[in-house]
């Protein structure tokens, strides 16, 4: 009987292992009309994890190795070419040596990792297709990427429901004790039911959220959900390289996850000597907390933060001066290496932790209208950027 249902088991995991992303949405463009990475067209969600200053402090995943199980990788795309491992990968789906992309998934998350570390090397294992895929695939692709000196292994793809098998497992704890690295995307079908491989202790499960850092309509969450990045919605969509050297929009669990590998590759870039049990330490320690771990786990990933930057200082000389309408406030801007400049700063009032302003420019002046001028106020300011 046991062995009955283990074929059973098989069938449905060979069925509906898939994809963590969405349907692509919006137009593609050329390339030579969007120009190069890191920020082709609209740069929220690097912007959002602070990879700007990541760059600015010289942090590029300099001698990573990232193996990308997916649909394989367009790897003559312009922003990708120079970017391949130099075998470039494997096609366990077709069992030959070519991973091209003929679906456009694999590409576009091979496009955020890159944008996010754009000096590490990309792997590409095609595991998966259109219609699925096949977990023996994805068995043999963890070991190959183990076999061959991966520093990191992404997976935007999984199966709902139950584990994948004891293989997979198997595989995937080995590589981690080998010192890799292991990212999957929560998938997409908003329920806390465990999504594998995410859901594994060996891998880290990754939540999608929008632009205003809030739970994605679509993302699975649960307390084996590890940390969050950008996965958009239909408000805002990540853009990245698509195939034919064209780019475009997705949204998913599946387009969060290799911005939590981007990270990670910031990481071993600017620590080479740390394990990869501790780079996974650092990204839980640097994640900025969104409160809800269900959702989000230990916060929403910071590419600055994992790569060695440190906060800004508080604001300095912070004063008011208080008329009879009106409060008027100066302070200094904080400064950090590597951080050119805060993005904006919030101010409070009162006891109750009130927000009364949000500021989005580098204002260092502000005046505020008096609040319930029978009252006493507290007032002051948090500057923020990094989360």
């Amino acid at each position: 009987m046991k062995k009955q249902k283990l074929t059973v088991m098989m069938i449905v995991f060979i069925l509906f292992l898939s994809f963590s992303g969405l349907a692509t949405i919006g137009e593609t463009a050329d390339a030579s009309e969007e120009g190069e990475f890191p920020y082709p067209g609209d740069p929220w969600a690097w912007e959002m994890l602070g990879t700007q200053y990541a760059h600015q402090m010289d942090e590029y995943g300099d001698d990573v190795l990232v193996a990308v199980l997916d649909t394989g990788i367009d790897y003559n795309h312009p922003d990708l070419e120079d970017k391949m491992w130099e075998d470039i990968g494997y096609d366990f789906v077709n069992n030959n040596d070519d991973p091209m992309d003929e679906d456009g998934h694999g590409t576009h998350v091979a496009g955020i990792v890159s944008s996010m570390a754009p000096e590490a090397e990309l792997m590409a294992l095609k595991v998966i297709e259109e219609e699925g895929g096949d977990w023996i695939d994805l068995a043999q692709a963890i070991q190959y990427a183990h076999d061959n000196g991966a520093d990191i292994i992404t997976m935007s793809l999984g199966a709902q429901g139950s584990s994948l098998g004891h293989l997979i497992e198997l595989r995937i704890d080995a590589a981690y004790e080998d010192g890799i690295l292991l990212t999957a995307a929560a998938g997409n079908d908003d329920n806390d039911d465990e999504y594998y491989p995410a859901a594994y202790d060996s891998v880290m499960g990754i939540s999608a959220v929008n632009n205003t850092k809030q739970k994605a309509y679509y993302s699975n969450y649960g307390d084996w959900v590890e940390i969050a990045a950008p996965g958009g919605d239909l408000e805002k969509l990540v853009y990245s390289t698509l195939p034919d050297e064209s780019y475009g929009n997705k949204i998913g669990t599946s387009m969060a996850c290799p911005f939590v590998t981007g990270a990670a590759a910031l990481r071993m870039g600017a620590e080479p000597e740390e394990s990869n049990k501790e780079v996974r330490e650092v990204l839980q320690e640097t994640a900025i907390d969104l409160s809800d771990e269900n959702y989000y786990g230990y916060g929403l990933v910071n590419a600055y933060l994992a790569a060695g930057g440190e906060v800004p200082t508080p604001v300095q000389d912070f004063s008011q001066e208080t008329g009879d309408s009106v409060v008027n406030l100066k302070w200094d801007e904080p400064w950090s290496e590597g951080l050119s400049s805060v993005e904006g700063y919030r101010i409070y009032r009162g006891t109750e932790d009130e927000e009364i302003e949000f500021l989005r420019s580098r204002t260092r002046t502000v005046e505020l209208r008096r609040y319930r001028r029978s009252k006493r106020s507290h007032l002051w300011l948090l500057c923020y950027g990094l989360q």
